[in-house]
């Protein structure tokens, strides 16, 4: 099917028309730019605002930022239909496949990105960090950096992190591929204090 994705190019993507940038993707897309489309409160993740001012202090280069929206509604076991998406056991896994192969070939024929791994992040809170967690263990070499922030190691299960199928999926790798780097957060309030 069609699925919305909000694109956003640095500064300097029009004017130096031979340089290839850094791909960030970001689930919950209608959060990652705009505090008008986002659900939570109004308050957006600002990526752009981020990457221009993490860039022009040199902590990291500019980059193209891709938020990849879900669906809206619920299915028939009164899920949200984002939260279909994003977990992996649910519609997690059909996701994950096509982050890593049509939503990164789209980029890369599109628009001049860096398709080595290392220049390419993807990340998301929540659920969005444990689909991310999904997708570094799943489909290996796709993307190189991973951001997952409050990750709902629990998944639907709502099961103790000790039980969280995840968890034990990275258990059992042997070892990610050299180079990945992942970041990992929680909370201490909410759902994140048992986390």
């Amino acid at each position: 099917g069609n699925r919305e994705l909000l694109i956003w190019l640095p500064q300097s993507y029009g004017s130096e028309s031979q340089r290839r940038f850094p791909l960030i993707v970001l689930h919950d897309g209608a959060n990652v730019f705009d505090p008008s489309t986002s659900p939570i409160s109004g308050v957006d993740w600002a990526a752009d605002e981020w990457v221009n001012l993490l860039s022009k202090r040199g902590v990291m280069p500019e980059a193209i930022v891709v938020g990849v929206c879900h669906p809206e509604g619920f299915s028939e076991e009164n899920v949200s239909l984002r939260d279909c998406d994003l977990s992996p056991q649910l519609g997690g896994a059909a996701y994950a496949q096509f982050l890593t192969t049509e939503l990164l070939a789209h980029m890369d024929s599109r628009f001049r990105t860096l398709v080595e791994p290392t220049a390419r992040v993807l990340g998301g809170s929540s659920l969005g960090g444990l689909i991310s967690l999904y997708a570094a263990i799943h489909h290996p070499g796709a993307f190189g950096n991973f951001a997952c922030l409050s990750t709902a190691f629990g998944d639907v299960s709502q099961s103790a992190p000790h039980d969280a199928e995840q968890l034990k999926a990275l258990a059992a790798v042997p070892a990610l591929p050299s180079r990945v780097r992942m970041y990992f957060d929680h909370g201490t309030r909410g759902r994140d204090e048992s986390g």
